[in-house]
Formats: C-alpha cells, structure tokens, sequence
C-alpha cells in the first residue's frame, strides 16, 4: 500500500474533524487479510472510484440488492437529499448517497471519496454535487466553528491536532478502498 497524498480536513455532521489519507493498494488480495475497527469502520470493500462521478459505471458491479437494508432508495444507482444544519451558520448539506457492493456510501465517506475522484479523474461529477447554499470550502466552515464548542480533530483513529493539507494529483486509480462510519 502507497499512501499518495491527505486531503483537506472535512467536518462530519457530529462535529468530527477528519483529514483523509488516499492511499493505493496495489495488492487486492490484501483486502481478504483486512479487518473494521469497531466503533470507526462498519465494512470494508471495494468499489469503482470513477463510479463516484459517474454512478452509471456501478451498474455492472454486484451491487446491494435494491430494496433490502443496504439500499432502501428507490433510485437504482444513487440519490440524495438536502439537509438544513443550523449549527453550521443555517448552511444546506447535499447527502450523496451511492449504491455499492456492500451498502450506501452516504455522509462523510461519500464526500471525500467524491473530491477523490475529482483529484483523480480531473472531472466533475455527472451530477450537482452541492446544494443551494451549501458551504463548498473548509475556510468558511472553520470561522462558523471557532466559536462553538466540541470538535474533535482525528487523524487516522487518533486524537491528534489537524496536520498540514497536502494534495497530490494521482494517476490511474481505477478502484477504491472504501470504509463507510457507523
């Protein structure tokens, strides 16, 4: 495994601040060894990464069976909804939300792994990613939260402070490794 570069930090709806590790796994057989933190990461599995821009790619995947638990929606591939939050200056939130092998990538996992992708592939998704009034960069989302109390700044499972953003641009990343929260 090649870590490639961080992203910068994203706030979860609970306040977490999370600054993502991309990393290449070159050995797929290695995912068969890996095993979920308890109480961090629910499943592990793969999923196409540009099938996060478009999400019509996923349709030649196994994906979860439509209408079971791991995807209730009535779309075939993907949906979302608009979420007002209050604590975050009366912002709207878009919650993506992508069929997969395993379940919804939804929330957080969703947000990351769609600005992945963007690195990645250098292209926007086939959809609206944001919602009317949707705060789109970190700076705004910091001023809002400096004055609140209660955000956790995590780094790979650690509560350590935030570290410097580094991007990298990587090429050909055709899959992902994706963890979705619980």
């Amino acid at each position: 495994m090649y870590t490639i570069c961080t992203l910068r930090p994203y706030i979860s709806s609970a306040k977490l601040l999370v600054t993502p590790v991309v990393s290449l796994l070159t050995d797929i057989s290695i995912m068969a060894h890996l095993s979920p933190s308890p109480g961090e990461v629910d499943r592990i599995f793969d999923h196409p990464l540009e099938a996060i821009l478009d999400p019509s790619l996923a349709a030649k995947e196994a994906l979860a069976p439509k209408g079971s638990a791991d995807w209730p929606y009535e779309e075939d591939l993907c949906n979302y909804s608009d979420i007002d939050l209050p604590w975050l200056g009366n912002s709207t939130y878009r919650m993506h939300r992508f069929r997969s092998t395993a379940f919804a990538i939804k929330g957080l996992t969703s947000d990351i792994l769609i600005a992945t992708a963007e690195i990645a592939y250098e292209k926007r998704p086939a959809y609206e990613r944001y919602a009317p009034g949707q705060l789109r960069t970190f700076a705004p989302i910091l001023r809002i939260l400096e004055g609140q109390e209660g955000v956790q700044h995590v780094v790979s499972g650690t509560s350590t402070p935030t570290p410097k953003v580094e991007v990298g641009v990587p090429s050909g990343l055709p899959t992902a490794v994706v963890s979705a929260e619980k």
